[in-house]
C-alpha cells in the first residue's frame, strides 16, 4: 500500500479508526489560527478580483463536439443539424461519447435537455474567483473543510495552501467543472464508460468509498486525445461529492491485473495525479496497486 499525503494513514486502518486531526472541529489552537489566516487571505482576494474574471491559464479538458462547435444542446434545431453534417466524427469510437451514440440510435430526446445555467449567473470564460471559490465550497459539508485541506497538504503553511487553492479554483473556472457535472455521462466516451474503466464497490474499514481503475481497460490507441482526461476530472468531482458524506475522504485501488504494454499510458498517469495533487489534496487516504500474483 502507498498513500497520499499522509504516510500515518496506515496506522488509522490497523486501529479501525478514522483520523480526525486537522479536520472541522478537530482542530489545535495553532490550525485555527492557520486556518483564520488563510481565510482573511482569501477575502482580501475577493476584493482584490471582484468584477475581474479569471484568466484562463490552464489548458481546458477536451470539450464534446458540440461545445467545441459553441452549439447548446438546448438548441434542437442546431444539434440536428451538427449531426446530419458530422455522422462520421459522431460515429468514430475513438471519439464518441454517449451522447453522440444514443442521438444516432434515435434516442434525441435524451441529448437535448434544457439550457445550462451557471450557478452564479457568470458563464465560461466570464467566471470571478468569488463565484468560483464558492461553488467548490458546495462539495463539501463546510467551507471549512474546503480550506482544511489545502492547508494539510500544505503542512500548515499558509501562503503555500492559499497559492494551491487560487490554482485550483482558476482550473475549476477554466474547465467549467459544474458545466462538465450537469452534462454527467452524456459527455463522457462512449467506450472508457461502457468499459468500466473506472468504477465503485463498497467502503474500506474507515468508511471511505473505494474507487477501481481497470487498468487493463485502458488502451490509449482505442481513443481520441484527450477523451480521458475528461473522463478524469468528472470521476474526481464526482468522487469529491461522494466522499462528503464520508468523512470528505476515497480509497483509489489501481487494479493490474492483465495489465500490459498496450495500456501503458505515461500522459494520463501524470494528468491524473495533476488533478488530485493541485485540486483534489487530500481526497485519496490512499492508493493501492493491487497485481496479481
Amino acid at each position: 500500500m502507498t498513500t497520499l499525503d499522509n504516510p500515518d494513514i496506515s496506522e488509522s486502518y490497523k486501529n479501525t479508526t478514522k483520523p480526525l486531526d486537522g479536520t472541522v472541529s478537530h482542530l489545535t489552537e495553532a490550525q485555527q489560527q492557520a486556518l483564520k489566516d488563510l481565510w482573511a487571505k482569501i477575502l482580501s482576494h475577493f476584493e482584490a478580483t471582484a468584477n475581474k474574471p479569471i484568466k484562463v491559464t490552464h489548458d481546458q479538458v477536451k470539450a464534446t463536439h458540440l461545445s467545441v462547435a459553441g452549439i447548446s444542446t438546448s438548441d434542437a434545431q442546431a444539434v440536428d443539424q451538427w449531426y446530419a453534417a458530422n455522422k462520421k466524427i459522431a460515429s468514430d469510437p475513438k471519439l464518441q461519447t454517449v451522447q453522440d451514440r444514443m442521438y444516432l440510435s434515435g434516442e434525441r430526446e435524451a441529448v437535448v435537455p434544457g439550457k445550462f445555467k451557471p450557478l452564479f449567473s457568470d458563464d465560461r470564460g466570464t467566471r470571478l474567483f468569488a463565484n468560483a471559490f464558492w461553488q467548490a465550497c458546495m462539495l463539501h459539508e463546510s467551507p471549512d473543510a474546503y480550506l482544511l485541506g489545502f492547508l494539510r497538504a500544505s503542512v500548515w503553511k499558509v501562503d503555500q495552501a492559499f497559492n494551491r487553492m487560487v490554482v485550483s479554483v482558476g482550473w475549476r473556472a477554466a474547465q467549467a467543472i459544474d458545466e462538465l457535472m450537469w452534462e454527467g455521462e452524456l459527455g463522457m466516451h462512449d467506450k472508457i464508460l461502457n468499459d468500466g474503466v473506472l468504477f465503485r464497490t463498497g467502503y474500506d474499514k474507515l468508511g471511505y468509498p473505494i474507487n477501481i481503475i481497470r487498468v487493463k481497460l485502458n488502451i490509449p490507441k482505442e481513443r481520441g486525445d484527450g477523451v480521458v482526461e475528461r473522463y478524469a476530472a468528472f470521476a474526481l468531482e464526482q468522487t469529491s461529492i461522494i466522499a462528503r458524506d464520508n468523512g470528505e475522504r476515497a480509497t483509489l485501488v489501481y487494479d493490474f491485473d492483465g495489465f500490459g504494454l498496450g495500456n501503458v499510458d505515461k500522459g494520463f498517469i501524470k494528468t491524473l495525479l495533476t488533478f488530485i495533487n493541485d485540486s483534489y489534496p487530500q481526497l485519496f487516504s490512499a492508493t493501492i496497486q493491487y497485481v496479481d500474483s
